[in-house]
């Protein structure tokens, strides 16, 4: 299953927004393994992934990685995201940050 995460974030200069969660291809929650986004312009930040057919369901949640290595984890516990509720070949995940 292709899954599509995007997210519109201003970052500052060197700034990065990559996406981490419980499923090993997106770190199996070790942030420095977590999966990079790419910067499509206009604040938004975008990545696209296959996860196999044997995955059924993940949590995942949004990483900022600073300029001087520091990270900042979005608030809250993340998103579930549940295959069994998609019966089509991709999935956008069209998020926005989650703020305390």
């Amino acid at each position: 299953m292709k899954c599509v995460f995007s997210i519109p974030y201003q970052t500052n200069w060197g700034e990065e927004i990559w996406v981490s969660g419980d499923h090993s291809l997106l770190g199996g929650g070790k942030y420095e393994a977590a999966f990079p986004l790419t910067y499509t312009g206009s604040s938004v930040w975008e990545g696209e992934m296959v996860f196999p057919e044997a995955s059924t369901k993940l949590t995942y949640f949004y990483l900022l990685k600073r300029a001087d290595g520091t990270i900042v984890k979005e608030w809250g516990n993340g998103r579930i995201l549940s295959w069994d509720q998609h019966n089509g070949e991709k999935i956008l995940c069209h998020d926005y940050w989650f703020s305390p």
